[in-house]
């Protein structure tokens, strides 16, 4: 398969590299008092890895942040999430529509309970690089239709937040039939 191809699938992939390249070299506080104090976001693909159970050492998808194991990945910030949401084809030879939520889990223990920041910034550099360049891969296209939120629940010290937009591409061709 060829890498650039038009689906919803690759369209993650490139989503996934892409924010990858737009957040490297910015580091997140690390919810593990053992480990670095600030590390860069792990990016994935429509879900959160499972937990790891059973095991003695802890994982990437299960970090001990104290004596008792967090289990749930939601915790295991910083990260960002590439969730396709729906598509749509209105008819033959049309475009393929793609709605994507990228979602960001960052921890910030800071005692004025401001990590909500950090997701808004991380919500803005996001539109802002699909606002100003909405080609992406050679093969898509950002429709530039925004919509964003922050959590309403008070989380602390853990915060999330998406953005959603929609990306079009090629659709598949009617071509005609050699049987009829």
């Amino acid at each position: 398969m060829e890498k650039y191809q038009s689906t919803p699938f690759f369209l993650q992939e490139a989503l996934r590299e892409d924010i990858g390249r737009m957040l490297e070299g910015n580091l997140f506080k690390n919810p593990d008092p053992a480990g670095d104090p600030y590390i860069p976001m792990s990016i994935y693909g429509q879900n959160l890895p499972l937990p790891v159970a059973g095991t003695e050492e802890p994982s990437q998808a299960m970090i001990d942040y104290t004596d008792d194991m967090i289990s749930d990945p939601v915790y295991n910030c910083p990260w960002c999430l590439v969730k396709i949401d729906s598509g749509e084809v209105k008819g033959p030879n049309e475009p393929q529509t793609v709605v994507v939520a990228i979602c960001y889990g960052i921890f910030n223990d800071d005692r004025q309970n401001d990590g909500h920041k950090d997701i808004l910034n991380l919500i803005q550099k996001t539109y802002e690089r699909y606002a100003t360049e909405p080609t992406l891969s050679r093969s898509y296209r950002c429709k530039q239709d925004f919509e964003w939120s922050v959590q309403r629940e008070d989380t602390y010290p853990y915060y999330f937040g998406a953005i959603s937009m929609t990306f079009e591409m090629t659709g598949i061709k009617l071509e005609r039939s050699i049987y009829t």
